[in-house]
């Protein structure tokens, strides 16, 4: 992690996808909730079957790319 908050965007950009490539990105959130939670001394909050409660959290504007247009294609699914 200290690395990861040293290196330049580019090279962040670069270590975010070579540890998670391989992840599903459910599997990669449990952990960090799990290690928030251990850290803090606290249960863990967020499991896999509730990681869709963060939308609430978000802000449309701040979506972008992949995200943004998976999320698109669902809203014109849904209608």
């Amino acid at each position: 992690m200290d690395n990861y908050l040293r290196a330049d965007a580019p090279t962040r950009k670069t270590l975010w996808r070579a540890q998670t490539q391989h992840l599903k990105l459910s599997t990669f959130a449990e952990e960090y909730f799990r290690r928030i939670g251990t850290a803090m001394a606290t249960p863990m909050l967020l499991r896999k079957g509730n990681l869709h409660e963060l939308v609430e959290s978000c802000d449309a504007a701040d979506l972008k790319g992949e995200v943004k247009e998976k999320l698109d294609e669902i809203l014109k699914i849904l209608g």
